[in-house]
């Protein structure tokens, strides 16, 4: 048995090739989408028996309540980009359900940054602009924080906490041409369509205090800003899908995702949206525009 921790998530593999891919899921692929993986660890949450197989076979699956590690029996290769990705996606939705169960969220499709101690907690659709507005706001000065997948704790009084997430960033050239931006990192290779691959963090996170949140919608043809603040049930309804989406199986694989939630599950992640709409229904905003307007307005600034 080979053993990792992704945030704050331990995992053990058992099986032949669990050396393989606990290699497979430290590396800078892995690292794009799953929180801070590192090998060894120490409390188990999640427990998965891989044998080799051509594609992703979930052959069993043993969900269990708060203190008790899940199970999984699959077939699959280790994850690899292109030829396999489904394995990868498969465990972080196994990480991210682990997470709920210790009282923790995986905000997925977001990413953060923090400038005086406090952090900016963006979310944004697929090719909605967030690591073009990350490489921005790094660019001038902000410290980069995570960049796909973020984990937050949330406090009794609702106040969220950067406490892990992703540390590789995949930015298109061409929109870092576009606004000039030069990213205080350098590039560690190249997609297979020619995007830039950074490494943004070194070290793991503390805790970093969440001052907003922003749901962004960027163009490459836009030349302004305009938001709207995020009011009343929408808070909780939109912080639903980015809490939620990993865990039911929203974010799509092949052959097609899981759905790890039960009610348990979803009762737990509700309460903590809840105490974060009342915490967050004043600093919550929804932005149109260009990549740079829209990031100097987060970072309360314009240029």
């Amino acid at each position: 048995m080979k053993a990792l921790t992704s945030g704050k998530a331990g995992i053990a593999v058992e099986g032949k090739i669990s050396e393989e891919v606990i290699s497979a899921l430290t590396s800078a692929f892995s690292r794009r989408y799953l929180p801070d993986p590192r090998p060894g660890g120490g409390p188990v949450d999640v427990i998965i028996e891989w044998s080799p197989g051509e594609s992703l076979k979930v052959l069993e699956k043993s969900l269990t309540g708060p203190g008790e590690p899940d199970r999984y029996v699959i077939r699959a290769p280790p994850p690899a980009p292109y030829t396999a990705e489904a394995p990868l996606f498969f465990v972080l939705q196994a990480v991210a359900r682990a997470h709920a169960k210790r009282g923790y969220l995986v905000i997925t499709d977001s990413i953060s940054f923090s400038s005086g101690g406090e952090a900016h907690l963006v979310l944004g659709y697929p090719h909605g602009g967030k690591s073009t507005v990350l490489a921005y706001a790094a660019s001038k000065g902000a410290e980069a924080l995570t960049t796909e997948n973020t984990v937050v704790e949330v406090g009794e009084d609702g106040t969220m906490y950067v406490v892990g997430g992703t540390d590789v960033l995949v930015a298109d050239p061409s929109a870092l041409a576009r606004y000039g931006i030069e990213p205080p990192w350098e590039p560690v290779g190249r997609t297979r369509h020619g995007y830039l691959i950074f490494d943004v963090r070194e070290d793991g996170l503390g805790r970093v205090p969440v001052a907003d949140i922003s749901l962004i919608h960027c163009s490459l043809v836009s030349s302004g800003v305009s938001y709207s603040r995020i009011k009343g049930r929408k808070v909780a309804k939109t912080l639903w899908h980015f809490a939620q989406a990993l865990i039911k199986g929203l974010d799509y694989y092949d052959p097609h995702p899981l759905s790890l939630s039960d009610d348990e599950i979803d009762s737990l992640v509700a309460k903590k949206l809840g105490l974060v709409a009342k915490k967050y229904g004043s600093s919550f905003r929804e932005f149109f525009g260009a990549h740079d307007r829209v990031a100097d307005e987060i970072m309360g600034s314009r240029t």
